[in-house]
């Protein structure tokens, strides 16, 4: 017997089924009712094999497959459920209409007698005699009683016996098919099959899958959107592909054929087919020679280690090129290669193998990168470029100590959570076996790399020269606060940190270190060696123009902030403020550069600001130095003795309180321990970093403005 003849014999349902199929498409009142009455006739009468082809004709997928399912695995639960319906609807049906059927009686005869007697006693009133009358009434309420009664009371058992067949047969066959499929899974092998194709079984608990050596299974990794399946044999990867077909159309998600693909392997050799087909689409089958993607690694039977490193390192240059393109400062640009360009190498560590030389050729394609970008002089400290900014550094993160951290770090939670996971413990077993690993390895590992990197900058006898100098002077963060704060271009940092390890092509460097000059003396002066500190800060013949230059761009920024601060008018733009001598109003006056006459003769007498608070009537004597860095703290102490004897003058003739502040910074970025107190002394915001970044600036116009000098000797 055919699919079409076994929906003939369905009756009416099954032949306008066949109708539907012959137009076109079938409807979904007829998907309806063909699993409610076709499915449930051609099971009972045919058996399951039957209804499997019906389903198939009528091109029925998905969630209409699950009634055979529940078939397949249950066969007995059917009949013992439909038995027991049938006997407990049966006697639930009659109970409930004989009880129904005479409490409607009762109370529909009341109701309808009533009714009927006053109608007809007025139409009887009207044609006949008031005897006529009654007569008729009592005959028309008798009969109207027992039809009414007669109606009420079938309706109602009607609908008592629906009710109760329905929740009898419910808990009849929830029980039934309990017991019956505890006693038929054993021995239904065709339900076992329908679950493994139609539902995602768990992991630990699937039949299905890849043994590894340690004997666990593993038919799956997935994240996210992007799952990769593994079976033993080509059969269970198809039924595992089938399994993910079904639940995507279930929660209406699609393949994306375009990037599927099948590999089969055989004792170690790949095996080509022509893909599998499926009603979707198909899915066809890695080519020799190629590879697929899975989260981004290009694998085929094993990761393709040559192919990834070649693609990252392009990626990864190629990114760092654009951050060195853009308009970044020196510090932001930094960290833009930390966290856009190095995690495309990063993102490989611990699935592909670097070597040492591999890592250390791309740290020195980076430098030079940096170097033709102008972020790097080609002659400074390598070690200091990979250090934070607290210590000194530039903050970049070297490639090499970055895979080595990742490593570390993914050993170290393979480690921890070995024993929660069987998978894990075998990923523990197969890559890091014998391998020691504590709780902090990865945050013990960082902070060794840093001292021993720091150490090995500051042993160098030329680039550590700066460190050690300036350390013993001031505090490590008052030395080099000024990388992280001022916000420099990554070229002018490239200048100041060169020019800080001594590397610039000065006439003592190339006397003394390169050995191509005999003549280190000033190419200006002609009286000291042309050092990074003597042309910074102790050339005679700078003193009266770019020293001074410097000097008054660092007093205008705190001059410009004390005139906001009494409500004096200034330019918006810092750069463009031109501090008059004299500024005066009811709330202050500052004198700047300005001689003050007093009654005592006295050298000193000319400081930088005077900053007179009428209301609070104090005086601040503020004096500005750049001095090299080695030099901030005396003088400092010097500025203060210089013009104590202005200070009392100052309070005796004015009547007010006078204090002196001096603000010293060093030429190279370096600032007291006492800087951030005196500047609160100021009236006004001032912030450190803003001065910082002005005597940088001087600095190294100073130095690029002085190595251009042609050498007269």
């Amino acid at each position: 017997m055919n699919v079409r003849e076994l929906l003939v014999e369905c009756g009416s349902v099954g032949k306008d089924i066949i109708l539907e199929i012959e137009e076109g498409e079938l409807t979904r009142k007829s998907r309806m009712a063909f699993v409610r009455v076709v499915v449930a006739h051609i099971t009972k009468n045919f058996g399951d094999s039957y209804a499997a082809e019906v389903i198939k004709y009528t091109s029925l997928q998905g969630k209409w497959q699950s009634y055979l399912r529940i078939n397949a695995s249950a066969t007995t639960s059917k009949q013992a459920s439909k038995q027991a319906s049938k006997q407990a609807s049966k006697q639930a049906s009659k109970q409930a209409s004989k009880q129904a059927s005479k409490q409607a009686s009762k109370q529909a005869s009341k109701q309808a007698s009533k009714q009927a007697s006053k109608q007809a006693s007025k139409q009887a009133s009207k044609q006949a005699s008031k005897r006529a009358s009654e007569r008729a009434s009592e005959r028309a309420s008798e009969r109207a009683s027992e039809r009414a009664s007669e109606r009420a009371s079938e309706r109602a058992s009607e609908r008592a016996s629906e009710q109760a067949s329905k929740q009898a047969s419910k808990q009849a066959s929830k029980q039934a098919s309990k017991q019956a499929s505890k006693q038929a899974s054993s021995n239904a092998k065709q339900a076992e099959l329908s679950q493994m194709s139609s539902k995602p079984s768990k992991r630990r608990n699937s039949r299905q899958g890849y043994k590894l050596k340690s004997e666990q299974k593993i038919n799956h990794l997935l994240y996210m959107d992007d799952l990769k399946l593994y079976g033993k044999n080509e059969k269970e990867i198809e039924a595992l592909i089938n399994t993910v077909r079904i639940f995507s159309t279930d929660i209406s998600m699609e393949f994306g054929l375009d990037k599927c693909a099948r590999q089969i392997i055989q004792r170690g050799k790949v095996k080509l087919t022509e893909g599998l087909q499926m009603n979707i689409g198909k899915i066809s089958d890695v080519q020799l020679g190629e590879g697929y993607k899975y989260l981004g690694i290009l694998q085929n039977m094993e990761n393709m280690q040559k192919e990834v490193k070649t693609n990252a390192t392009i990626t990864y240059k190629k990114r760092l090129r654009q951050v060195l393109r853009s308009k970044l400062n020196g510090q932001f640009k930094m960290q833009a290669i930390n966290s856009y360009a190095l995690p495309v190498i990063t993102y490989t560590a611990g699935i592909i193998d670097w070597t040492k030389n591999e890592l250390e050729e791309v740290d020195r394609k980076t430098r030079k990168i940096l170097t033709m970008h102008g972020a790097l002089h080609p002659r400074a400290d390598i070690h200091r470029l990979y250090l934070p900014r607290n210590c000194g550094g530039r903050g970049l993160h070297e490639v090499r100590a970055t895979v080595d951290l990742e490593c570390a770090g993914i050993t170290e939670y393979i480690h921890t959570k070995k024993g929660e996971d069987p998978l894990i413990n075998a990923v523990w077993q197969h890559q890091t076996q014998g391998r020691e690993c504590e709780p902090s390895t990865r945050k013990a590992l960082k902070k060794k790399w840093v001292e021993e990197t720091r150490e090995v900058w500051m042993q160098k006898p030329l680039h550590g020269q700066y460190p050690r100098e300036v350390e013993e002077i001031t505090k490590k963060e008052h030395a080099y606060r000024w990388t992280a704060s001022t916000g420099l271009k990554i070229e002018t940092e490239a200048l100041i940190t060169a020019a800080q390890d001594q590397a610039l092509n000065t006439k003592y460097h190339k006397t003394k270190i390169l050995r191509v000059s005999t003549y280190p003396k000033c190419r200006m002066c002609k009286l000291s060696d042309e050092t990074i500190s003597h042309i910074t800060s102790a050339c005679q013949n700078l003193a009266g123009t770019l020293y001074l230059k410097r000097h008054n761009d660092l007093a205008s920024a705190i001059h410009r902030k004390v005139c906001q601060n009494y409500d004096f008018h200034v330019e918006p733009v810092p750069w463009q403020h031109k501090p008059n001598l004299v500024e005066e109003n009811d709330k202050a006056k500052i004198l700047w550069d300005f001689e003050i006459r007093t009654d005592r003769v006295m050298t000193a007498r000319r400081p930088d600001l005077v900053i007179i608070d009428k209301g609070n009537k104090i005086a601040t004597i503020v004096d500005v130095a750049v001095p090299s860095d080695t030099n901030i703290e005396r003088k400092e102490r010097e500025k203060i003795e210089k013009y104590q004897d202005l200070r009392l003058e100052v309070q005796r003739m004015w009547d007010v309180k006078a204090k002196v502040v001096p603000v010293v910074v060093g030429a190279l970025g370096a600032s007291t321990q006492n800087l951030d107190k005196h500047l609160e002394e100021i009236p006004g915001i001032h912030k450190a970093p803003d001065l910082l970044k002005a005597a940088l600036l001087g600095n190294a116009h100073i130095l690029q403005r002085f190595l251009d000098l042609p050498d007269s000797r």
